[in-house]
């Protein structure tokens, strides 16, 4: 219920990002370069707005739908929670590696700009 409307938003968040930005940057024929830059990053981070909010909206929804749907379940004991956790992998190792690939990518995005300025 959640994790395909989500996964639609997530894809379409790039491209109405992107294309706007590429467009305006080709064709606008703003002669300010800081005119044409806000411009540029302006709609698409309307687009984004609009976007995030729907997002936010879904999620808002999913999570007072979740107990209306949840209700005629049982309960689980104690016992069985214990093997889930036993059982359920542990998520550290992977938000390492997420820290790390986020940080890497920060100092490549750091590398390149400095060297751009040269």
């Amino acid at each position: 219920m959640f994790r395909g409307p989500i996964a639609l938003i997530s894809l379409l968040t790039y491209p109405s990002l992107a294309i706007p930005a590429f467009i305006l940057e080709d064709y606008a024929g703003l002669s300010p370069k800081q005119h044409r830059l806000e411009i540029a990053l302006g709609i698409p981070l309307l687009f984004w707005l609009v976007l995030t909010t729907l997002a936010w909206m879904l999620w808002c929804i999913y999570k007072d739908a979740v107990p209306g749907l949840t209700a005629s379940l049982s309960e689980v004991g104690s016992d069985i929670k214990r093997q889930l956790r036993e059982a359920s992998p542990s998520r550290i190792p992977m938000l390492l590696s997420v820290f790390a690939g986020i940080v890497l990518l920060g100092a490549g995005i750091l590398w390149a700009w400095y060297y751009s300025q040269r």
